[in-house]
């Protein structure tokens, strides 16, 4: 190796330096630019989770509105509703009969029920199939 005057070592040096610093830079401007391009990552993931999340709530949606046209659905809210009407209706006869009594007993009559009031029994429900069944399949008196 040939020797270097010590002006020519103190240019080579600084040269270095120069060099060591313009590299540092780029690293800074490199570390600069992933952190930039971590937070667009982000910010798309983001995107996408949210995406994914309307589409789940949308599915959820849709699998609710076809089960609530299903025929069989649409049967069973009828015989609900149904069961609620005949229920009311009964307890409606109830107090009917009931003010009637109350009237007639003022005056000192003895009234009997309507044939109305005697038979009014709820339509077929799913749940008085069930306990039917149930009654019927079961040795142990069942009482609801």
């Amino acid at each position: 190796m040939t020797q270097l005057s010590p002006d020519e070592l103190s240019g080579y040096v600084k040269s270095l330096l120069n060099h060591s610093q313009d590299l540092v830079e780029v690293l800074k401007a490199q570390r600069i630019q992933i952190g930039l391009d971590e937070m667009v990552i982000r910010c798309f993931q983001q995107q996408i989770y949210q995406k994914e999340q309307r589409t789940k709530r949308q599915g959820s949606l849709t699998t609710f509105a076809t089960i609530a046209t299903e025929p069989v659905f649409i049967e069973v809210v009828k015989e609900i509703e149904k069961a609620a009407k005949a229920k009311k209706a009964k307890k409606e006869a109830g107090q009917e009969a009931s003010a009637r009594r109350k009237h007639s007993a003022r005056k000192g009559k003895s009234v009997n029920k309507a044939p109305e009031e005697m038979s009014v029994q709820a339509p077929h429900t799913c749940q008085g199939v069930v306990h039917r069944n149930y009654c019927e399949d079961s040795d142990s008196d069942y009482v609801p």
